[in-house]
Parts: C-alpha cells; structure tokens; sequence
C-alpha cells in the first residue's frame, strides 16, 4: 500500500513540475509544495498554479489563480450540447460574436469592455467544456484543459497563464 501511494505521490509530482516548470521563471520566488501546487507572486500579486485529472479516464487541466482586485464578478465557459447548470453565479450578459460562451457577469459594462480587448484570447482559450474563466472581487482564476501531460507540445499552461495575467494587466 505505501509502495502504490509513493508511486502515486511521485508521478503527480513530476507530471505537475514537467507542466509548471516554463512558468516557474515568470514567478518571483516559486515553492513548489508536496501536492504539486506551485505558489509564487508576479508583480506583486500571489499566484497559485495546481494541476489534476478529472475523475479516473479524464484529462488533464491546469489551473492559474492571481490574487488581484477586479471591479467585479465574471464567469465564462463554453456552451455544450448538455445544460451545464453552475450555482452561485452572476446574472447572464449578452455579448455578441461570442455564441459559443455562457458568459455571466455583474458589470455588463466592464464584460463589453473586457472583451471588446481580449475577446479572442478568451475565446482561444476557453474551448472546452471543463474550460472556465472566473473572475471574482479577489482574484482570476483560469481553468484550462490541456491534452496530456507528458506531451511536448502542450501550451494548455501557458494559454490559461497569458489569459490570467492578461487580464489583471488590463483591469492594472
């Protein structure tokens, strides 16, 4: 039993490094702690960075949370053939050129704003159904999918990293 634990423990442990490693250097003083969270600051901002599986068989996603004060709440994922119902929420936001997105939001002016400037990186990066965008008074949290971890062409960590961080730029 501890053999398999161990085993479990390690493999997380290097699959998680072997994703957050190209973004280690954009942090200042990066820890990486025992459950493969990588903690940090960039630009005076606390950043936590985790990765996971979705469930037994499902794929991988990484996770990008800054802490940065934003004017208000935002939520933004894909629109599935399936209801994906989420609780807690903000009210709906039409946005046109974006038919693919459930976006929620408090501020309608600042969710026009928003993505008048970065609407194709969001839409880039919020592709697929456990993909989300999620902004709160407190802080950006991106959540991406990405293919496999062990691949060498994954850029899932690095999209959900530029969408976060571009977003606490532009709100400055």
């Amino acid at each position: 039993m501890t053999f398999v634990l161990s085993l479990i423990y390690f493999t997380h442990r290097s699959r998680t490094k072997k994703l957050l490693a190209p973004l280690a250097g954009e942090l200042t003083d990066p820890q990486h702690s025992w459950l493969g969270v990588a903690n940090g600051s960039w630009r005076g901002h606390a950043v936590r960075m985790t990765t996971g599986r979705s469930g037994k068989s499902g794929p991988d996603y990484v996770v990008v949370d800054i802490s940065a004060s934003m004017p208000s709440r935002l939520t933004v994922w894909t629109r599935t053939w399936f209801p994906n119902i989420r609780l807690f929420v903000p009210p709906p936001v039409e946005v046109p050129n974006f038919p693919d997105h459930i976006i929620r939001g408090e501020n309608a002016e600042f969710t026009h704003r928003l993505f008048d400037e970065l609407g194709p990186l969001i839409q880039s990066t919020i592709t697929r159904r456990d993909d989300l965008l999620e902004i709160t008074p407190n802080r950006v949290r991106v959540r991406r999918t990405i293919e496999s971890a062990l691949g060498d062409t994954n850029d899932g960590a690095r999209e959900a990293w530029n969408l976060a961080t571009r977003i606490v730029e532009y709100v400055g």
